[in-house]
């Protein structure tokens, strides 16, 4: 990932490293740019964003939280799982019913050692939890990580 100022102009496709309220245009830190915010930027007297551009190897933040949360559960030992998605590279799994929580804890902590910009939080192994009740929560802490930490934390905590 390259951060920092871009041009407005050549900023399409980056996702905003602050939030940026003016007058009427707002638009939230980590929102991705489109042509026409870009050009509604310029006529607003903004030359210059500070930006963060994926690279290649990178995963949006959204995007990586997602693919772990579902190579979760997709695992064969996993009970009624939802995932709730936020817009801030965060992903809960709630519970579907009630029931109890059993973690391979090992995996968690391994998982949570290969990137630190990748985490994964959870209740306690052996939690009761009611229909509805957050079991984990996984976070992705930058804006994007690369595509094999999130390979390799999939394959560690799935």
């Amino acid at each position: 990932m390259i951060f920092g100022d871009t041009d407005v102009k050549n900023a399409s496709g980056c996702m905003l490293a602050h939030a940026i309220n003016l007058n009427a245009l707002k638009f939230p830190k980590g929102h991705t740019l489109s042509e026409a915010d870009c050009k509604e930027l310029y006529r607003n007297g903004i030359n210059v964003v500070k930006v963060a551009r994926l690279e290649d190897f990178d995963i949006s933040e959204n995007d990586a939280a997602l693919i772990i949360a579902q190579a979760i559960c997709s695992h064969e030992k996993i009970g009624r799982i939802s995932i709730k998605r936020s817009r801030t590279g965060r992903v809960n799994l709630v519970a579907e019913q009630a029931g109890v929580v059993r973690l391979e804890k090992q995996a968690i902590v391994d998982a949570n050692m290969v990137d630190h910009m990748i985490t994964i939080a959870t209740v306690p192994d052996f939690q009761q939890i009611k229909k509805g009740g957050l079991i984990a929560t996984i976070k992705i802490i930058s804006y994007a990580v690369d595509k094999n930490s999130v390979q390799k934390f999939c394959r560690l905590i799935s």
